[in-house]
């Protein structure tokens, strides 16, 4: 069932398992748990859907002033963050490799505590949680469309990406309030843990009334993102001074994105190009939605020793691709999620020099000409650095608690991923006979912006090791008995992919994990 938390009138709940947050990973944790004799409490801060009120929770400070306000990047409500997919955005699913979850020490990565084998049957279960179609293979793929691009698989793959429903977790309202076993509380902010020795023995919330919540139960799990899982961990000093799991001081440390960037010009040798592209946008194959992305292989990452890196491409007019269309574009993309644009104003004072070309980058921009060149966008791996981190800021909530501050840290082998990516995608083209990419990143100045997919990952990572990662394999922190953190910020390595099926599919394990933990407990 579902219950305003200001309307609870116990002061004191007991549970078998806490889940603090009703995101993706929340609410797919509680929905495994389900039916198998235990009671499971679900914790979240904001309301249903998206709230003034729950949205001024979200906010916090940012170390690179370049990247997203913090309230823009995640949302405190039912169903979290997947309230952002909206319109066209939609959400790309696609399962990580076996390489993403395999160490790469040469570009400062290390491996995932276990194959990606073991998480096949998690990744189809995942899938049947976000209502994906069923997967479509290349052979068919290839059958129903034109087919991907003929680069050679040893320098340029084809990635498809399966496009789920908006609403997979935010319709699931009504399917969670009729449980009897799963308790939600909306407006119920949890403030911090309590602890033993070796286990949280409570969680205190607040529903924003004066009143304070006490959450006794068996097992606690964090489900509350990137950036709010390291911080509560942080939050909850009272025991341990340094925080939860940070005996190691590696809480909050280790903080990917997936950079995000509108660089390089796909020139075609043939003007009929544009319709072999058609694979590469959203369409349909017997029900499945699905769009593709151009990727270099393995194996030409590991001789150039990059980061990986996915292209999508999207043919425009040629005037679309200009300073000013470049301007325009990181403008319209950038100004509702607040975000400066570096050197604004001697940008505009250049394309005020030019009218001509402005005005022919606005009439682009509007769809005013056929499709010339492939426009590339890209997505790419970053290393993870120490440094890129999440800590307690200086300002403090309406609740008197620190708020997040975060540390983007963009290394040099994160730049040279996008200019890698593109080197090998311009000499497959080239070897196919199908062009080649202009204007590659490091060629135009000034350089393109880039940005973020709101992907928050690694700051509670994985790992065996207790002085190198804050869980291990089950997602247990390491020394607590009963704390478990699933989410994105348990990745060790981002990969490419978005990041919410492999979300999922980790909740899906953990589910596994503490129905058959707390079954031989009890």
């Amino acid at each position: 069932m579902i219950e305003d938390g200001r309307q609870v009138a116990a002061d004191r709940i007991e549970t078998d398992v806490c889940v603090i947050g009703a995101g993706p990973a929340g609410l797919a944790l509680a929905l495994e748990l389900a039916g198998h004799g235990l009671s499971v409490c679900v914790l979240e801060s904001g309301d249903r859907g998206i709230s003034r009120r729950g949205q001024q929770l979200a906010g916090g400070e940012n170390g690179d002033p370049h990247y997203y306000r913090l309230d823009s990047t995640r949302i405190r409500g039912f169903g979290g963050t997947s309230n952002h997919w909206r319109g066209d955005s939609g959400f790309r699913a696609r399962e990580l490799d076996a390489a993403d979850l395999a160490p790469r020490p040469s570009v400062g990565r290390i491996g995932w505590p276990f194959s990606r084998a073991e998480l096949a049957g998690d990744y189809e279960r995942a899938a049947e949680l976000l209502r994906l179609g069923p997967d479509v293979t290349a052979d068919r793929w290839a059958e129903a469309t034109a087919g991907p691009l003929p680069t050679d698989p040893d320098l340029i793959e084809t990635w498809r990406f399966r496009i789920g429903p908006l609403d997979s977790f935010t319709s699931r309202w009504d399917e969670l309030d009729r449980l009897r076993d799963v308790r939600v509380l909306t407006s119920t902010t949890v403030l911090e843990l309590h602890s033993d020795d070796h286990r949280v023995t409570e969680a205190t919330a607040t529903t924003g009334d004066g009143r304070t919540l006490e959450v006794h139960g068996r097992a606690f799990v964090l489900a509350m993102g990137g950036i709010d899982n390291a911080r509560l961990l942080l939050l909850s000093r009272r025991d341990r001074p340094a925080g939860l799991g940070n005996h190691h001081d590696r809480v909050g440390r280790y903080f990917m994105e997936h950079p995000h960037v509108r660089s390089g010009v796909l020139v075609p040798r043939d003007p009929t190009f544009a319709r072999r592209m058609q694979v590469y946008d959203r369409h349909d194959v017997d029900g499945t939605e699905l769009v593709g992305m151009l990727a270099p292989s393995s194996a030409a990452l590991e001789r150039v020793g990059a980061l990986g890196s996915a292209w999508s491409v999207h043919m425009v007019p040629r005037a679309r691709l200009s300073a000013a269309g470049q301007l325009l574009s990181e403008v319209r993309d950038l100004a509702s999620y607040r975000r400066p644009v570096p050197r604004t104003g001697a940008r505009i004072a250049g394309l005020l020099r030019r009218p001509g070309q402005t005005a022919r980058a606005v009439r682009a921009a509007l769809g005013d000409g056929p499709p010339e060149v492939g426009m590339l966008v890209g997505m790419t791996e970053q290393e993870p650095h120490p440094d890129s981190r999440v800590t307690l800021g200086g300002r403090r909530d309406r609740f008197g608690q620190p708020v997040a501050r975060l540390d983007w840290r963009l290394t040099e082998r994160d730049r040279a991923a996008v200019r890698a990516g593109q080197d090998i995608l311009d000499r497959a083209l080239r070897d196919a006979g199908l062009g080649h990419v202009e204007d590659r990143f490091g060629d135009v100045e000034p350089p393109p912006l880039i940005g973020g997919g709101f992907h928050h990952m690694g700051t509670t990572r994985m790992h065996d090791d207790e002085r190198l990662g804050v869980v291990d394999a089950d997602q247990r922190v390491h020394t607590m008995s009963n704390l478990y953190v699933t989410g994105a910020s348990v990745f060790p390595t981002g990969g490419v992919a978005n990041p919410t099926l492999t979300v999922v599919a980790l909740a899906v394990r953990l589910a596994r994990h503490l129905r058959g933990s707390l079954r031989t407990a009890g």
